[in-house]
């Protein structure tokens, strides 16, 4: 009875261990999650889960005050409005804008007038400079040679030129006569020396007073001409019917360059009218010319000293 009951217990033993077994393999094929697997290192899936399970975050406490020890990067909610600045208080933005194509108002208020384009006075014009007319500081009825605008000053005249507006016997229109000041405003003074001859169109002056050749120059500049320039046989020729017996500075000069007379102009010679043997630079220097009538002379060029004080002939321009 012992032995037989041993014995059976032990069977019994034996076919648990068998059923256990069957179990096991039954579950490895069915569930190959449940089995221990192994990755490309080596090291076996399982014990990484179980490494991981060890590894835990710690999550802060729903009453823990907010980390201030970093700042906060994020941007600020454009959608939310400033509510420290109370609505009343609050610029409108429409309001404060200013609309770049509208100048500023010109006018402050002044009560001076200038003619600078901008409203100063505030009477809703602009005072732009217009010319309407000429002061006129010598009250003889002709205003200064440059218009002036309206405003300011006031213009008392409409009609200008007037060459010295300090003076009242010189402006336009005047009878000049002769003398050595442009008194009617033409650019021009004849000298009371000198006779007026027209030919081909132009005017002549004879100036009897002797000068030098640079003093006669000048006066046939302030005469609005120079001294005549002979381009022809037949002007030549005409100058001599008009000239008596005499020496009578012409235009003619070799000072820049000795041994070539040119024009005074600076026009070289297209004509020319010298007495045989001139010029000659005869004794100390002689560097201008003229028609000559004298000394065996019949009109023909003759080169003189320039300080010689003789008569001049002018060609008005």
């Amino acid at each position: 009875m012992t032995s037989k009951f041993y014995a059976y217990l032990a069977l019994n033993s034996v076919g648990a261990l068998w059923l256990a077994a069957a179990l096991m393999i039954g579950c490895s094929v069915s569930h190959p999650d449940l089995t221990s697997r192994t990755d490309d290192s080596g090291i076996s899936q399982d014990a990484s889960r179980d490494a991981a399970a060890d590894i835990t975050v710690d999550a802060p406490a729903a009453d823990a005050p907010p980390d201030t020890s970093r700042p906060d990067t994020s941007p600020p909610d454009a959608d939310l409005a400033d509510s420290s600045i109370p609505d009343a208080d609050r610029p409108d933005s429409a309001d404060a804008e200013v609309d770049a194509a509208d100048p500023p108002d010109a006018c402050v208020g002044g009560t001076i007038t200038v003619c600078d384009g901008i409203d100063d006075d505030c009477d809703g014009e602009d005072e732009l400079p217009t010319v309407s007319g000429f002061l006129d500081g010598d009250g003889d009825g002709y205003g200064s040679v440059e218009a002036l605008p309206s405003c300011p000053p006031p213009v008392t005249v409409t009609v200008g030129g007037d060459c010295d507006d300090s003076n009242v016997n010189i402006h336009p229109g005047i009878d000049e006569g002769c003398g050595n000041v442009d008194v009617n405003c033409d650019g021009r003074a004849t000298p009371c020396d000198c006779d007026s001859v027209t030919y081909d169109e132009r005017e002549y002056l004879f100036c009897d007073s002797g000068r030098r050749q640079d003093q006669a120059l000048r006066m046939c500049q302030e005469a609005g001409g120079t001294l005549v320039e002979i381009h022809s046989m037949a002007e030549q020729d005409w100058l001599l019917e008009q000239t008596g017996y005499s020496f009578w500075w012409i235009g003619l000069t070799d000072r820049i360059d000795e041994g070539t007379f040119v024009w005074t102009s600076g026009e070289r010679l297209s004509y020319v009218a010298w007495h045989p043997g001139e010029p000659n630079d005869f004794g100390i220097g002689e560097d201008c010319a003229g028609i000559e009538f004298r000394y065996g002379y019949e009109g023909e060029w003759n080169d003189e000293r320039c300080s010689a004080m003789l008569p001049a002939i002018c060609e008005i321009e």
